[in-house]
């Protein structure tokens, strides 16, 4: 006697049979759900502590700037957040109060996002007091960096204004008689001198402004508050992912004894 397992899939036969047996799927499902929600509780509360920094333009000194250069200007901001620069200060600063942490696990907890003019971060944290700690060493940094980047531009802008007299000086003292004592004063070798050493300084401020254009200004709205309850960070997946899991369970359960048919050949 030769036993022979035929396997059959038909579409129209699982939607019956789920049908049939509808309290099966429906039971494989919470159970399902249960089960993520369980999973979840295995893993430790996460507490997540933030704060908002507020961006703003003033127009009157920067002019007429597109979407495209506003968004550009803000995004150079964020860029700054994340930089390595206030990353290593807020660790050492961080190592001051007692947090002993490295860039790669900051990175992994640390998060931001930005809405319009305003940019929020904040970190994750199995402890709430290093979530808002760290938060706040993080936002204060970011506020003192972004203000010295500041400073650099509004040192390229001023740079860049001389530089422009400076080769109209030059064009003056090449073609013309200069017509300022200053021009003349110079000389072209003195005034040459002047440019190379001018735009040497400009390259330099804007190098260190980090793309921080000098018509923004900033500013932390408030501290980081303590947070209270863990945050529910993927729960909801995870109970989802067990339902849909389940569910199929529940579907190829009742379909089993419609997948295993024994011919018996003598």
């Amino acid at each position: 006697m030769l036993l022979i397992m035929k396997n059959e899939f038909s579409p129209a036969d699982i939607f019956i049979r789920s049908l049939q047996l509808w309290w099966v799927v429906v039971f494989f499902a919470i159970a399902g759900g249960g089960l993520g929600f369980y999973i979840h509780r295995l893993f430790p509360p996460i507490y997540s502590s933030r704060i908002v920094l507020t961006t703003s333009i003033n127009f009157a000194h920067a002019g007429v700037l597109t979407d495209e250069k506003q968004d550009q200007a803000i995004n150079a901001a964020g860029n700054v957040l994340l930089s390595s620069s206030v990353e290593e200060a807020v660790l050492k600063q961080a190592g001051e109060n007692g947090i002993v942490m490295d860039g790669k696990t900051f990175e992994q907890e640390r998060f931001s996002d930005r809405l319009g003019y305003e940019l929020t971060f904040g970190v994750n944290s199995k402890d709430p007091n290093i979530a808002e700690t760290l938060t706040n060493i993080w936002g204060e940094n970011a506020l003192t960096i972004l203000n010295d980047d500041l400073l650099h531009s509004l040192k390229a802008d001023a740079f860049s204004k001389t530089l422009n007299d400076l080769e109209e000086c030059f064009q003056e003292v090449s073609v013309t008689a200069p017509s300022s004592a200053t021009c003349q004063s110079l000389g072209i070798t003195g005034i040459q001198q002047a440019i190379n050493q001018t735009s040497t300084q400009l390259a330099q401020e804007i190098t260190d402004s980090h793309a921080i254009i000098p018509s923004m200004s900033f500013a932390l709205d408030n501290k980081a508050s303590f947070p209270d309850s863990p945050t529910y960070r993927n729960r909801n997946l995870m109970v989802l992912s067990g339902l849909l899991i389940g569910f199929i369970a529940g579907i190829l359960f009742t379909h089993i004894p419609l997948t295993n048919k024994v011919i018996r050949h003598k």
